[in-house]
């Protein structure tokens, strides 16, 4: 994290930004960054210091893209994403001309993805912030729980999936 002293009109304060730094590798770079949850990406230097950010076109930005819609995984220090993974967007409309704009990944490999889609389903009908426990009891209704687990048999991972679209599918009054 960065802080800076400032003074605005007599008054002096420190203005903190960033996060914890994050490392990722686009093309055989080594790109630092930290993720400031009002801010966004700002790349820095392996010290935290700031540092001109690649254009906005560089495949650096669709890295950081990806890696945040995969759940922001961190291993041995380095951002962990995969290219392939083809990430949706889903739109619901909020009112007037705003559309909120909401990625899942529909390739469900993991359980926290399983998690992750349950909770974006059930969230995008509601068109609310919701609690655990609203989540928990709209999958179970709809037996979605408990969530498979990578090394499950694929039947059941399938099925899990098939449950999974039927009751996205009642939400959204497609069934």
């Amino acid at each position: 994290m960065t802080c800076t002293q400032i003074e605005v009109a007599g008054m002096r304060g420190i203005v903190c930004t960033g996060g914890p730094g994050h490392c990722i590798v686009v093309d055989g770079s080594t790109f630092y960054f930290e993720v400031h949850r009002f801010c966004g990406v700002m790349v820095c230097s392996k010290d935290g210091d700031e540092r001109k950010e690649p254009g906005p076109r560089h495949r650096f930005w669709k890295a950081v893209d990806l890696w945040q819609a995969q759940g922001s995984q961190v291993c041995d220090g380095r951002c962990v994403f995969d290219w392939d993974k083809e990430v949706v967007p889903i739109s619901r409309h909020i009112g007037g001309r705003n559309k909120d704009e909401l990625e899942i990944s529909m390739e469900f490999k993991t359980k926290k993805e399983r998690l992750l889609a349950i909770v974006a389903a059930y969230q995008t009908y509601v068109n609310r912030p919701v609690t655990i426990e609203e989540v928990a009891t709209w999958a179970t209704e709809h037996g979605l729980w408990p969530v498979p687990k990578r090394g499950d048999p694929v039947e059941e991972c399938d099925a899990w999936e098939s449950r999974f679209e039927e009751a996205r599918k009642r939400r959204h009054g497609m069934a």
